[in-house]
């Protein structure tokens, strides 16, 4: 018999005579399937193996704000934060003149903003707000509580030449209250996402 008769019928034959490792096997035919890691010897398959793939983009321009000093907050009405102290800042995009974030790159960004009070007490509200071109787009906060810290994030689109973002505080508890200062207490943080 053949060695293709004996294939047929499902008889093992010694495959050593066409199955070798100087095989001319084409790679770029193959279309589907999967090559198992131990095929690809040592060293395993890496990154450094790989062509052809895009990366994505880099996660700039990005910003870091928080309040170098305390900030008072009136009763029952939104107030800007005064971002002024840049902890980090890719491409001069935050402007602590203005007290807003204003990316030169268009996209979608991830934008956080925290606000903690300097005491604990019964605010009745405490709002943060996060605004684009000055309109509210998330908000975080609570009622009737004593906690003494707010926060929210949103994802948004933002056009890189006219949107902007800033952060706004809100307290109720009928007279001023002040904002705690420091990066770990005020502060706002954003970034583009990578394409």
């Amino acid at each position: 018999m053949t060695r293709a008769r004996d294939i047929a019928v499902g008889t093992i034959v010694d495959t050593s005579s066409f199955l070798t490792a100087t095989s001319n096997l084409d790679a770029t035919k193959l279309t589907t399937g999967t090559i198992p890691n131990a095929r690809y010897g040592t060293p395993t398959f890496n990154g450094s193996n790989l062509t052809g793939i895009a990366a994505g983009g880099a996660n700039t321009p990005y910003f870091y704000v928080s309040i170098p000093v305390g900030q008072s907050i009136s009763t029952g009405s939104d107030t800007v934060i005064n971002f002024s102290e840049e902890l980090v800042d890719s491409g001069g995009v935050y402007n602590p003149a203005s007290k807003s974030f204003t990316p030169t790159t268009a996209g979608y960004y991830y934008i956080y903003a925290q606000a903690t009070m300097d005491t604990e007490s019964n605010f009745n509200q405490f709002r943060i707000k996060i605004n684009k071109n000055g309109s509210p787009v998330a908000i975080g906060g609570h009622d009737n509580d004593s906690r003494n810290s707010v926060s929210t994030s949103f994802l948004v689109y933002l056009n890189g030449s006219s949107d902007y973002v800033n952060a706004t505080a809100m307290q109720n508890s009928g007279g001023n209250a002040s904002l705690g200062s420091g990066d770990s207490e005020t502060f706002m943080y954003g970034f583009k996402l990578a394409e």
